[in-house]
């Protein structure tokens, strides 16, 4: 008897109302693509589920105008998405070490923060800006795609995984670009972040374009995975299961 694999997904829609989708997977005659797109649609919906038991972080939003400091900038939970918007440098002081966001004074960064502490914001650059440290959550996909510098929230990861990922900056006006795709995860034995480069590479010749396979794999006892994308403003980058 061909043994099958049957899982009812509920995906809720704006206001109350709701489909479901049945996913029905014979393991006998299932092939790896097939089995690989179960395996992405059942790691969605548990971080769907995740997502609506978890609290909500709190969001620190900071304003200003030119060359500055802000003190006594308490962050408890982490890691975080740290946007910077404006021609300035943010330094984070006050923790183990010094730690610089938006180093190349972009209109638009968005990087992550992994340490908790009480920081001193050191920010140098001209015009309006807007320093935004938000708690990464729940809800994360690992199939995603996008444009630009991105920080993803959490998701699931319960095997290893080849992922295929494709990033482009032909379309802009740059002599170089920084590609680069990692995963963020915490260590096996202690409470500490940190994230590996799956595909990446500083390219210097036209096209600007970088593509290739990676190996996710997860970490023993931990359920929590993010996407560090880093690339320029305005290029396109996707992500997914090979």
């Amino acid at each position: 008897m061909k043994k099958l694999l049957a899982v009812l997904l509920a995906f809720a829609l704006l206001g109350s109302s709701a489909i479901a989708e049945k996913l029905t997977i014979d393991l006998a005659t299932a092939t790896i693509d097939e089995l690989t797109a179960a395996q992405a649609t059942i790691g969605n919906r548990i971080s769907e589920l995740r997502a609506a038991q978890a609290p909500s972080g709190e969001t620190i939003t900071l304003t200003g105008n030119g060359t500055t400091i802000q003190s006594n900038v308490v962050v408890t939970q982490v890691p975080a998405r740290v946007v910077v918007k404006g021609l300035v440098q943010v330094t984070f002081t006050g923790g183990d070490y010094d730690l610089v966001f938006n180093s190349w004074q972009l209109q638009e960064s968005c990087e992550s923060l992994t340490d908790a502490g009480t920081y001193e914001l050191l920010i140098e650059g001209d015009g309006d800006w807007t320093v935004s440290i938000e708690p990464l959550k729940e809800g994360g996909k690992l199939e995603c795609s996008g444009a630009g510098p991105y920080v993803s929230d959490f998701f699931p990861l319960s095997s290893s995984t080849i992922v295929h990922c494709v990033l482009d900056a032909s379309t802009l006006d740059e002599w170089s670009a920084s590609l680069y795709i990692s995963i963020g995860y915490q260590f096996e034995s202690f409470d500490s972040w940190t994230y590996d480069t799956v595909v990446g590479e500083s390219i210097f010749t036209n096209p600007l374009t970088l593509e290739g396979d990676g190996i996710i794999k997860p970490v023993k006892g931990r359920t929590q995975y993010y996407w560090i994308v880093d690339v320029p403003l305005g290029a396109t980058w996707s992500i997914n299961i090979k």
